[in-house]
């Protein structure tokens, strides 16, 4: 799965979220919708742009023989805009173009993947970010050919909620897609706000502990797994139309720039512990694994 901005959001609105006592309503209306219990200290943004290129270095790809060195450009370029429902209450429309572009691919491994999707979404928004949340993102994922079979309607579903007053909070959903092995996989965990500057984010699939430098500059030190789901081309390969599942796991430490508002701009380096492509539902040879690799990434994001 691609879960980034799924937990870019959770792990940004936990303490907005649960410290304005969404429940216990002891908040003031806000000004321009009153069936609201929060108050919008912060203006809700409409257009929301997303744009990531990472590299990770070329690494030798097994099954039971060797298939060569692999490296790999991936690109990730998401675009929503929110219209108001009613309170806090939102619809989020947009779009998102993932690609995997692998080079030195070799055997029956896809020089390409790539996902083009809608994005709908119904988020209850505080203080600028999506606390609760369902997004349906209906579109293709395939090699190079689109077609009727590498459609899917990937969706999630995520919540908060209090562990330990302003200090732990807990983030539980769950994620779906017909491509995915399993189809159904859980989201959440804790995260615990350690002091004004720290944060701990327990978080799978994607875990980090960051540390605010100042108002214009967080560190981090970060875990995650990831990937997507796809479908390939029909072709005389071995396989042929079938459902693959790239994944990798990886460690790395992160920089982001908040200073040139309201842009962030964010470098990432690490290493992939390993990459894996499982072609689903193929037959006993059916994953192919990458050994570990250094990354480096760049990030940029946008809010207004």
């Amino acid at each position: 799965m691609n879960p980034k901005t799924i937990f870019r959001a959770l792990v940004c609105t936990a303490a907005l979220f649960w410290s304005a006592n969404v429940f216990a309503g002891d908040a003031t209306e806000t000004t321009d919708a009153k069936s609201s219990p929060i108050v919008q200290s912060t203006p809700v943004s409409h257009d929301l742009f997303s744009l990531t290129t990472t590299y990770t270095g070329g690494s030798n790809v097994n099954s039971f023989v060797s298939l060569g060195t692999q490296d790999v450009v991936s690109t990730d370029f998401t675009y929503g805009h929110r219209f108001q429902i009613e309170g806090n209450w939102y619809l989020r429309t947009g779009m998102e173009y993932l690609l995997y572009d692998f080079g030195g691919s070799t055997g029956p491994l896809p020089k390409q993947l790539q996902a083009l999707s809608a994005l709908v979404a119904v988020e209850y928004v505080v203080q600028d970010f999506a606390a609760v949340s369902v997004e349906l993102r209906p579109g293709f994922a395939f090699e190079n050919d689109i077609s009727s079979q590498s459609f899917d309607v990937p969706f999630d579903i995520y919540t908060s909620f209090p562990i330990v007053k302003d200090k732990v909070f807990g983030m539980a959903g769950v994620f779906y897609g017909r491509n995915f092995n399993p189809e159904v996989s859980p989201i959440g965990g804790v995260i615990w706000l350690i002091n004004d500057k720290t944060r701990l984010q327990a978080l799978f699939p994607q875990s980090a502990l960051v540390y605010s430098f100042s108002d214009d500059l967080d560190l981090s030190l970060n875990a995650e797994i990831s990937g997507y789901g796809f479908r390939m081309d029909k072709d005389d390969r071995a396989y042929s139309d079938a459902r693959v599942l790239y994944t990798y796991k990886r460690v790395g430490a992160k920089a982001t720039y908040k200073g040139w508002k309201p842009f962030e701009v964010g470098v990432e380096a690490g290493y992939d512990i390993d990459r894996e492509f499982d072609f689903i539902h193929s037959g006993p040879f059916q994953k192919y694994k990458a050994s570990g690799a250094p990354y480096v990434e760049i990030s940029f994001d946008t809010k207004f």
